[in-house]
């Protein structure tokens, strides 16, 4: 039996046919699978695979202009493989090699149907986020092979100036509620008008749902944390914020004494899942929490607790970096808190996950 076949379908009675339309949609689909698979056993369509083709086409598509996946299959054709015309069926067997093909080197797809990372021949943005982040291995430079050893004296030692001191772990804090660890002296209250808040999606749900846009939150769907040339443009700048831009700029009024700030996870989903694009999160994070001390404004941080993720994969960790390294004054594992609560497409926190993320800062409200 061809892969994807079954001899029942889901939600037929015991002993009932198949229905015509669905036995022919899994002999079709199976058929593509398997000529996708000759496709990358061949030599010719690796070979396409070039990197300044790959960059054109990554550069040049974003979840936002993302208008459906027969657009930017045709386009993968185009502008990577170099095919002009083709027909829809040959550009999804095309587009399931590519998909194979990355999940080969970066991993992360999956046979199971109707999800986004799914090995179903439909180009939308997780497989642009995995081409991206192929991508961005080509352009790691190989390892310098090593010269031959020659032994020589060892000069004389002199006295040196000491050496640095190594990144020193930080205080771990305290946890005051579950998913809740705070370095604030224990009593340490803000008021609403002290307290600013900036981020993403996940901020405007925090806030209720809405958008939210006045003097002290600002926080927009779908952005992102870093600012970078590729999205620094009007048609991104008319719906979305850049989380670090806001927050500099929040620190700069006076009333500010506690900045509330989340953001990173859209970064992760446009540009690649990369340990470039952590780092760079990272670093943004490090950017805000630097500026907020030298004016004495307190910073708390909503984020995803990634490090499971990181061991089983391997990749850099950002909420151990906030948790460990940051000096974050107050940090909210979002994931213990949430705790799989999440529902709509993306998913997103329900509503009351929503609410408990809010309550886990009761503590500081004064």
């Amino acid at each position: 039996m061809a892969e994807g076949e079954k001899s029942e379908q889901k939600g037929d009675k015991p002993g009932e046919k198949p229905k015509p339309t669905d036995s022919l949609r899994q002999n079709v689909d199976a058929n593509i699978r398997a000529e996708a698979e000759k496709l990358l056993s061949g030599p010719d369509f690796k070979d396409k695979l070039k990197p300044e083709t790959i960059q054109k086409f990554v550069e040049s598509h974003s979840r936002e202009n993302y208008k459906g996946y027969r657009e930017w299959n045709e386009d993968f054709c185009k502008t990577v493989l170099g095919i002009e015309k083709s027909e829809a069926v040959e550009q999804r067997t095309r587009v399931i090699a590519l998909q194979l093909f990355l999940n080969e080197k970066v991993k992360g797809f999956t046979e199971k149907k109707n999800r986004s990372e799914s090995l179903d021949g439909k180009l939308g943005p997780f497989t642009l986020s995995k081409l991206n982040e192929y991508y961005e291995t080509l352009k790691q430079p190989e390892p310098k092979t090593p010269r031959a050893r020659i032994d020589t004296p060892a000069p004389e030692k002199k006295p040196d100036a000491p050496s640095p001191k190594p990144e020193q772990t930080l205080s771990q804090g305290k946890e005051t509620v579950p998913g809740v660890i705070s370095r604030l002296p224990e009593g340490a209250k803000f008021g609403n008008d002290e307290t600013f808040y900036v981020g993403d999606s996940i901020m405007v749900g925090i806030s209720g749902g809405r958008r939210v846009d006045d003097a002290q939150k600002i926080a927009r769907v779908s952005s992102h944390l870093v600012k970078t040339p590729q999205f620094d443009n009007e048609k991104y700048r008319k719906n979305k914020i850049f989380v670090e831009e806001e927050a500099m700029k929040f620190l700069e009024d006076r009333k500010c004494k506690m900045l509330v700030i989340n953001g990173g996870g859209n970064d992760l989903g446009a540009r690649g899942r990369t340990d470039k694009v952590r780092q760079e999160i990272i670093d943004a994070y490090k950017r805000i929490i630097d500026a907020a001390h030298k004016k004495g404004v307190k910073i708390t941080i909503y984020a995803k607790n990634d490090e499971a993720e990181a061991k089983a994969e391997p990749h850099i960790s950002i909420y151990k970096w906030l948790r460990e390294k940051s000096g974050a004054d107050v940090l909210i594992d979002s994931t213990t808190i949430v705790a799989g609560r999440f529902g709509g497409k993306m998913p997103h926190p329900t509503a009351p996950a929503y609410r408990d993320l809010y309550k886990s800062l009761d503590f500081l409200r004064a």
